[in-house]
């Protein structure tokens, strides 16, 4: 990357370099993996806006994990969930508009504020709300909600259920220090379902993306918890996870009654990457084209090879202490 260093006072074809650096945030130190950039020829750091705000995000996204805050897409999906504006949720909260601006553009919210988003996600925490704040709450945003109440449903779904059994774990060493995130799940099966992607093979997929994230970045992508199982890592509950995507048609299963093997598709879709930091992205990037020529057979074996698989009972849990024995880099 050519950039101008101020020390040399020249212009450099400068590197890319992984660095641990720790952040304070809210009175926390935060450590994660950063990119920095570094003149080749004097040794200095060479500042870019880029990677400065690349790091920035991952130190917020660690945060968030460890105190189970909410992210900025499921603040703006709580918003568009009930057909407000920022300007008209600001007004229906009692807000500052910049605050929930800031919130949506990556910004950490505080306690009190993720917890009443929390509280308003769902058709009846809405509706708690609005009834009592009823002298408070302004009337048209609140009729806006009351006609979106009226129309949009709650179903217990798949998905939900999906969602629900991999939460038991909470944000823990067993997920990675992130509370189960379904759209970032979904979007790394679409990534490497794209032209297909065999059952076995995708399990391996995710959880060497998710270890290998753990350690470059101390938090999992996902927030999948892994078990032990006879031919490899898999995500705990994964029929039902497969089932519960197949059922928002997100993919297609074939089974091939000859062997009982299963390739996964997208369902016409693509994966949205916008939702992950470019560390993630370069992750996700390199295990599909490492593993591009592996098949199933030879990425479980593989996993096999792996301390994380070797030391856990059968059945039980993948400890993410392990990401830092991967093979993988």
């Amino acid at each position: 990357m050519m950039k101008y260093c101020p020390k040399c006072e020249a212009v450099r074809d400068c590197k890319v370099e992984p660095r641990a650096e720790t952040y304070p945030v809210r009175g926390e130190e935060i450590e994660i993996e950063a990119n920095v950039l570094v003149c080749p020829i004097c040794g200095e750091d060479v500042f870019d806006k880029e990677l400065d705000a690349s790091n920035l995000q991952k130190v917020y996204d660690v945060y968030r994990a460890k105190h189970d805050l909410l992210a900025p897409w499921e603040i703006r999906k709580i918003r568009e969930r009930y057909g407000l504006s920022q300007r008209g949720m600001s007004r229906l909260l009692g807000w500052g508009e910049i605050t929930l601006h800031r919130y949506e553009a990556g910004g950490v919210p505080d306690r009190v504020h993720n917890d009443l988003l929390k509280m308003i996600s769902t058709n009846e925490g809405m509706a708690r709300y609005i009834q009592e704040r009823s002298s408070s709450v302004p009337r048209e945003e609140a009729e806006t909600v009351r006609q979106s109440l009226e129309t949009v449903e709650t179903p217990i779904s798949l998905i939900g259920t999906f969602e629900k059994l991999q939460s038991f774990y909470g944000v823990s060493i067993k997920t990675g220090f992130r509370v189960i995130d379904i759209e970032r799940l979904r979007n790394m099966i679409l990534f490497f379902a794209e032209g297909g992607v065999w059952k076995t093979k995708l399990m391996k997929l995710l959880w060497y993306a998710d270890f290998v994230g753990f350690r470059r970045n101390t938090c999992s992508i996902s927030g999948l918890a892994y078990q032990r199982q006879t031919y490899g890592p898999v995500p705990e509950h994964f029929f039902t996870m497969l089932d519960a995507f197949e059922k928002e048609k997100d993919i297609l299963m074939v089974e091939y009654e000859d062997n009982g093997s299963i390739l996964i598709y997208p369902d016409g879709k693509k994966a949205a990457l916008s939702i992950f930091s470019a560390s993630e992205i370069d992750i996700l990037q390199y295990m599909r084209d490492y593993f591009s020529s592996f098949t199933s057979g030879a990425i479980s074996e593989k996993s096999h090879k792996e301390r994380a698989w070797l030391e856990t009972q059968q059945g039980n849990i993948i400890s993410y202490d392990f990401a830092k024995d991967l093979s993988m880099q």
